[in-house]
């Protein structure tokens, strides 16, 4: 093997390595099974971001805005179940005063 390709290895390890620390010391909390899925999601922001998943070629930046366009994507998703499932919508749309809340709300952000 070339020497690039065992530095990337080892790069890539470390680097998983001080994601599953931070990960850890967020959530407080150890198990082998916390990461089930997340590597599906690092590979739907680098297909986002533009890389060809059959062997073609990406560009780091495409796989930022890969990775920011899907965090965006989850946040709005989370916040919309978040306010399905307390009820909000129905409070929303059951009065003239809820849709002026929801107005103020979308105002400031909430």
């Amino acid at each position: 093997m070339d020497p690039i390709t065992i530095l990337s290895y080892v790069v890539c390890g470390f680097l998983a390595a001080l994601a599953g620390v931070v990960l850890v010391g967020y959530l407080r909390y150890a198990d082998q099974e916390i990461g089930i899925g997340y590597d599906l999601d690092s590979i739907a922001a680098v297909a986002v971001g533009g890389a060809v998943l059959g062997g073609g070629r990406g560009r780091v930046s495409g796989t930022v805005a890969g990775v920011l366009l899907m965090a965006v994507l989850l946040i709005s998703c989370f916040c919309w179940v978040l306010r399905w499932s307390t009820g909000s919508w129905y409070g929303d749309l059951s009065s003239w005063r809820g849709v002026r809340r929801a107005r103020a709300s979308r105002r400031c952000g909430l």
